[in-house]
């Protein structure tokens, strides 16, 4: 889990009014979150992944409409929060107008009755999960610093006709599937491609060249398609899509032909 992982320091709130700390940087990442659940390792790794950030924090959304010495690009705001993030998000739009706005919640915490109301208002663009490592954190955060929109797959339930192609039944004298390769099914065409792509041993800087995306996005990518096969990492993603490709190989070549971002 990323805050145990990182640890929890308490130091992290004295930052908010560091005026001239911030002055030697171009953009704000704002956290809104209880004071000590940000640590200060989280900090400097964000500070050095994104040398252009600033990270602050204020320990509820009110706060949020502070005024600082360059544009807030990101505000995250602590999941405990949202109820008063609608109370608030228009005066904090009008703060910080260039700025997106996501919720930070481990998987186990996220209501979808509150996140929907909030993503239906536009007051939120996306869930910053925290219960992933580093890497894959610092991923979703690039998006969202880059203006995208980010909420984990496995949130919400998708039904097969979503899918962008059909992938073709096995023959009826072949085997009934197993729990493996329905989950391999169940990818998406974007995650079969990346996939096959891992099973060819490409490393994430090929398969992003390969499939006109960048490493970010294939990290994504490659954490959720580990997530959805209940693997533990990508050898056994790449060794669960050999074992389960082999009768219906055919049907995935043609889903994967699509290409959907």
């Amino acid at each position: 889990m990323l805050r145990s992982e990182l640890g929890a320091g308490s130091a992290g709130f004295s930052r908010v009014l560091d005026g001239e700390a911030v002055k030697q940087h171009q953009r704000v990442l704002l956290f809104v979150a209880p004071p000590g659940s940000i640590s200060e390792a989280l900090v400097a790794a964000i500070e050095r992944e994104f040398r252009w950030i600033s990270v602050r924090i204020v320990p509820e959304p009110a706060l949020a409409r502070a005024k600082f010495d360059v544009p807030v690009q990101l505000i995250l705001v602590d999941t405990n929060h949202i109820d008063e993030l609608l109370e608030h998000w228009k005066e904090i739009e009008e703060a910080h107008p260039f700025a997106s706005m996501a919720v930070t919640a481990s998987h186990s915490k996220i209501c979808m009755d509150a996140f929907q109301k909030a993503a239906a208002r536009r007051a939120i663009r996306g869930i910053v999960p925290m219960d992933v490592n580093l890497d894959i954190w610092l991923s979703v955060v690039c998006i969202m610093l880059k203006g995208g929109e980010y909420f984990p797959p496995e949130l919400f339930q998708r039904n097969t006709s979503d899918l962008s192609a059909p992938v073709e039944a096995p023959p009826k004298h072949t085997a009934e599937p197993t729990d493996s390769a329905r989950a391999v099914k169940g990818l998406t065409a974007r995650e079969l491609q990346v996939l096959s792509c891992v099973a060819k041993g490409l490393q994430n800087k090929l398969i992003a060249a390969e499939l006109g995306l960048s490493e970010h996005t294939v990290k994504i990518h490659i954490h959720n398609t580990i997530r959805k096969l209940g693997a533990h990492n990508r050898t056994e993603a790449a060794a669960l899509y050999f074992r389960c490709t082999e009768g219906w190989r055919g049907g995935l070549q043609a889903a994967s032909n699509e290409v959907p971002l």
